[in-house]
């Protein structure tokens, strides 16, 4: 997979804590935490869109299939898989 930088500034607060966080071995860099945090963020951002999406209801197979199917299209489309 093909990597794209992007400049980012982050506070002198911040950047201690991302410096605390691999000094302490959760991440070998800062990059490395940066890119986990961003994947997770993305994940929380699109576990939200899907529960404002699906409302309370019971749901037969084909529509879970169709809704895996749309979550699935914007996975590939976000990552370019």
């Amino acid at each position: 997979m093909s990597s794209e930088t992007i400049p980012a500034r982050f506070s002198k607060k911040d950047v201690k804590l991302l410096d605390y966080f691999v000094e302490e071995g959760y991440f070998s860099t800062k990059s490395d935490l940066i890119r986990e945090s961003v994947r997770h963020y993305i994940h929380e951002l699109s576990l939200r869109e899907i529960r404002m999406r699906v409302p309370q209801k019971e749901w037969t197979e084909g529509e879970i299939q169709e809704e895996l199917g749309e979550i699935k299209r914007i996975r590939r489309k976000l990552w370019k898989v």
